[in-house]
């Protein structure tokens, strides 16, 4: 809920309207209006956040009474399998005596009405998600059924803990609010962060009220913690590191330099000037077929196809490329290697040369195999890395058109020169994104939080 709403609540409360308008005609007079709005703006908060704190405590208290036979239930709340990041905690959480984890199959309001619309085509991309994730040796039950058509309350499971991957409007049935009632609630992203954008990583509404926010590192926790006022958040901003690092921790010596991997991001520019991605990252529209022709003339080499989940439907949405376009182009990457449209990629990053993307979630994530990033990259972005990243991001190719695009794979991929390698190195190293450490430390904290 946005603050600015919130006087509307207060003066809709009122049923006898007459008295409300002499109220607000009063208060206008006596120019105290903007004031008694913002005094009910402030009480309403603390209400918020002390009402959420109880409800932390009271669950808190609860999962400590538990004998040390009874196992710590813990729910994933996951919309789709290619934002799943957090396979290495689940794996530690599932070999340990204290926790039992369960992925939460779920379908996110805008996932669902956006890029689902049709019965069969959820249903269809849960039977891919649960393939998926069995495949992996997790445990993976439906929070959202089709008919009809609505999440299923989390409580259902009996869940301790509730992790979420995303923080686009879930469910009003899985939002905090209803779930810091019966269990924890905590927060990994499903990207690795690398810009920092304080508004849409750490101050969304969803952010205000979770238990605890796992983190990057101290100084990402610092950057959203000093963000809130205390009388509007509960959330813990908890420096332990991203689980989907941890595939890397310490294997930036041990690697294969076999492909190259190229990752579109979806956010393109909206044919209509007034509606646009909030940051306009995609490249793809200058770009895209560019980089599918160099790939096709040269035979030699070894390519891996990781567009954004989402690419294919905004391409044709927004009129860039027709329907048949579309398959044609991504066939064609098929055809010449490998084309991954789920979260097993890490192993080919690990097996790459080379990563060339506009997507700024990779940029961390690989970032942490030590190998170089030929960064593409818009003029209109708008953003600009905050500390944590900075000196990581002075490290990669940025290119901004096909001329620099040319020159630069020429460089790095034909000749094989990389000048920014040590520095790079240097850099990742400096930042701690690839210890490898992450899932351990969230372990850890979870069990000294319930007092395992």
């Amino acid at each position: 809920m946005n603050n600015e709403n919130i006087p509307l609540l207060w003066w809709n409360t009122m049923s006898d309207f007459s008295i409300k308008d002499k109220i607000k005609r009063v208060l206008n007079h006596l120019h105290l209006l903007g004031l008694a709005e913002h005094i009910y703006i402030f009480l309403y908060d603390v209400r918020r956040t002390i009402v959420f704190s109880r409800n932390y405590n009271h669950v808190l208290k609860r999962i400590r009474q538990k004998s040390n036979g009874d196992k710590i239930k813990v729910i994933f709340l996951v919309g789709e399998p290619a934002k799943w990041k957090c396979q290495k905690l689940y794996e530690r959480m599932r070999d340990s005596n204290v926790f039992e984890p369960m992925i939460g199959l779920t379908a996110w309001n805008l996932q669902s009405e956006k890029f689902m619309p049709k019965d069969e085509d959820l249903e269809d991309f849960h039977q891919h998600a649960e393939a998926f994730f069995t495949s992996l040796g997790d445990k993976c039950v439906r929070t959202y059924t089709l008919f009809p058509r609505k999440a299923i309350e989390l409580s259902t499971f009996s869940p301790d803990v509730v992790f979420y991957s995303e923080p686009w409007e879930p469910s009003k049935l899985q939002e905090p609010e209803v779930v810091s009632k019966y269990a924890l609630t905590f927060y990994v992203p499903y990207f690795v962060p690398s810009h920092g954008n304080i508004k849409y990583e750490g101050h969304l509404e969803f952010h205000r009220f979770l238990y605890a926010y796992i983190c990057m590192s101290e100084a990402w926790a610092k950057l959203f913690r000093d963000s809130w006022q205390w009388w509007k958040c509960t959330t813990r901003f908890i420096g332990l590191g991203h689980p989907a690092l941890d595939f890397f921790g310490g294997r930036m010596n041990d690697t294969t330099n076999e492909f190259i991997v190229y990752a579109p991001h979806f956010s393109l520019p909206h044919p209509d000037a007034k509606r646009r991605y909030v940051f306009p990252f995609g490249t793809f529209l200058w770009s895209g077929k560019a980089l599918l022709e160099y790939a096709r003339s040269h035979p030699e080499q070894k390519w891996v196809f990781k567009p954004h989940p989402i690419l294919r439907k905004y391409l044709e949405e927004y009129g860039f490329m027709s329907h048949d376009e579309v398959e044609a182009y991504y066939k064609a990457w098929e055809t010449i290697g490998i084309a991954r449209y789920d979260s097993s990629y890490q192993d080919l990053f690990l097996q790459s040369r080379v990563l060339i993307t506009d997507s700024c979630s990779f940029l961390t994530e690989y970032g942490a195999t030590g190998k170089p990033i030929i960064h593409l990259k818009r003029m209109d972005t708008g953003v600009t890395p905050l500390p944590p990243s900075q000196k990581v991001f002075d490290t990669f190719y940025d290119v901004y058109d096909l001329d620099e695009l040319q020159k630069t794979l020429t460089l790095v991929i034909e000749k094989g020169f990389d000048p920014k390698c040590n520095e790079r190195r240097k850099a990742i190293s400096e930042a701690n994104i690839s210890d490898g450490h992450a899932s351990e430390r969230i372990i850890n904290y979870l069990k000294q939080l319930i007092r395992r």
